[in-house]
């Protein structure tokens, strides 16, 4: 046989063997695997008929059962039983258009349709980045998200140029965390929007590695998580300042739920009850704050969640020590939607100092009243003493300088004159006036006082 000719055939041959192995992989990769199977076979059999040409033009025998004619009407028939199998799995995706430029939706694969509709749709970026933070898009949904077009991280534009210098760090961390782990990762950092604003954006991603453990490239997505992070941030600023707030408050904020579970308490009440905050949080209001094994009977709390109006009480707390204290409370009710009470706010007013202020304003009342009363009666005694004084000088008058009587007359209108003196200090406490302050000889008063005290009653 011709050396060219037998070199023609091994190598048809040696194809053949090719697509064989290729049908039969592919009847067992895809769902059309009776199809496949079929193709398949028929091309094992070509090939067993190309060995027995092969081998009747190089002067060799071939058993006469197995005559060529027959394999070839096998393998004929065997593929055009494949072809018909697969038939209608063309006809289902309609017929073949004619080449256009552009490929027409209408043909693409089911699967390529659903990843394109996921695609266009995912309020997300889809990228594909490699350790060095160069980065691939799809798609132009980045130019919405950071101002940048997606040509301009393919002419060299870094990821790691866009973060904040002062995220790049932490972003850095979480991503070595994720290669260091189940090569996932989640992070969120701000970035440097094209105009100079700033985004907040979360990040996602799958890390793929080759063998020798290098990163081969990094698949995932972004979202752009601005506006609620905004809010949170907001919210956190809002929390912490109602936080300070009900924590710089004189007086006393519990929040208890319907069932009379404290849920919050601030400083101002913890000032009296001097244990860690978990173990005030959870327990009944009634035995925390008055020590009761039940309910208290002026609970305002429960009257505020009945008429869902504010009510208040006075009464009695009990600290931990056992020492009570004075309190006034308000308790204003936590309603839902639908007007169901889910518990109340009580505000605590310690009127110990008030009372102490109270008890001390009739002090001063009752004193002021004294003061009037003890004016009015040395008004009146002043007048008394004023007829007395007069009737003790006319009767000096009347006696001669040498009688003992007249020197008795003269104490008694100098006593006068020290009750007059009395008279007007009560007379200027009445009225709230200042003392005069002038200077006295201390030897005439003592000489007065001695006597009186010598003469006795």
């Amino acid at each position: 046989m011709d050396v060219t000719l037998s070199f023609i055939i091994i190598f048809a041959n040696l194809l053949l063997l090719l697509a064989t192995l290729l049908a039969w992989r592919m009847a067992w990769l895809t769902r059309e695997r009776t199809a496949w199977g079929l193709i398949a076979a028929a091309a094992s059999l070509m090939v067993m008929h190309r060995s027995l040409v092969f081998f009747q033009h190089s002067g060799r025998s071939y058993p006469a059962e197995f005559p060529a004619e027959l394999l070839s009407l096998g393998f004929s028939a065997l593929m055009l039983a494949g072809i018909i199998r697969l038939g209608p799995t063309f006809v289902s995706r309609g017929s073949f258009p004619e080449a256009s430029p552009e490929p027409d939706k209408r043909y693409l694969s089911a699967g390529e349709e659903k990843y394109r509709f996921l695609l266009n749709n995912l309020s997300a970026v889809v990228f594909k980045g490699y350790a060095d933070w160069s980065v691939e898009f799809p798609d132009d949904q980045i130019e919405a998200l950071l101002g940048y077009k997606k040509e301009d991280f393919a002419a060299g534009l870094k990821w790691s140029e866009l973060i904040l210098p002062e995220d790049l760090e932490t972003a850095k961390a979480s991503f070595l965390r994720g290669l260091k782990g189940d090569k996932t990762y989640q992070r969120e950092y701000r970035v440097r929007h094209k105009n100079g604003d700033l985004r907040w954006v979360r990040s996602r991603g799958q890390i793929f590695c080759r063998e020798d453990g290098r990163i081969d490239f990094i698949s995932g997505v972004i979202f752009d998580i601005t506006e609620a992070k905004l809010d949170k941030l907001a919210l956190q600023e809002s929390e912490e300042r109602h936080h300070a707030l009900m924590e710089n408050l004189k007086f006393g904020v519990v929040m208890v739920d319907h069932d009379y579970r404290i849920k919050m308490v601030n400083k101002a009440v913890r000032k009296n009850f001097p244990r860690p905050l978990q173990e005030l949080v959870g327990q009944k209001c009634f035995k925390v704050f008055e020590k009761r094994s039940s309910l208290c009977p002026h609970c305002p709390g429960r009257q505020a969640m009945a008429s869902g109006r504010p009510a208040e009480a006075e009464t009695e707390g009990v600290r931990d020590d056992g020492s009570r204290y004075p309190v006034r409370l308000l308790a204003l009710p936590l309603l839902e939607p639908n007007g169901v009470p889910q518990g109340f706010i009580e505000i605590v007013e310690d009127i110990a100092e008030r009372r102490e202020f109270q008890e001390e304003r009739l002090r001063w009342s009752k004193l002021e009243s004294l003061g009037l009363l003890a004016g009015g009666i040395a008004h009146d005694f002043n007048n008394i003493l004023t007829a007395i004084q007069g009737n003790l000088y006319l009767a000096r008058l009347d006696l001669p300088q040498t009688r003992p009587l007249r020197e008795f007359l003269e104490a008694s209108e100098k006593a006068c004159l020290q009750a007059q003196n009395l008279a007007q200090q009560l007379l200027t406490l009445a009225k709230e006036g200042a003392p005069v302050k002038r200077p006295i000889f201390l030897a005439d008063i003592v000489r007065q006082s001695l006597g009186f005290t010598c003469r006795g009653p």
